[in-house]
């Protein structure tokens, strides 16, 4: 991971990454940046619903640069992956 990014996609989706990969309340000083697991324990298709919903409101709040294409979900061994991918 390179911090000091030249290239401003690269920049945002370095955030992007370390956004999605943050649980809610485990920033000190900053306790609603990141993912809540409340999708964990769910119906695959409700779990898909709040993940999709959570993603998107953090990235807009977070990292508004960033510009969702596409959301869809991935299973292996009976668990959630969720791929993002971003416009340009």
């Amino acid at each position: 991971m390179n911090l000091f990014e030249i290239d401003e996609n690269a920049e945002i989706r370095r955030n992007v990454e370390f956004l999605l990969s943050t649980y809610k309340y485990s920033c000190p000083m900053y306790r609603n940046f990141g993912l809540t697991a409340i999708f964990i324990d769910k119906p695959n298709s409700r779990a898909e619903s709040i993940a999709r919903d959570e993603i998107e409101q953090a990235i807009k709040e977070y990292e508004p640069r960033a510009e969702i294409d596409e959301i869809s979900f991935t299973y292996e061994n009976n668990r959630l992956y969720p791929i993002i991918k971003l416009k340009g």
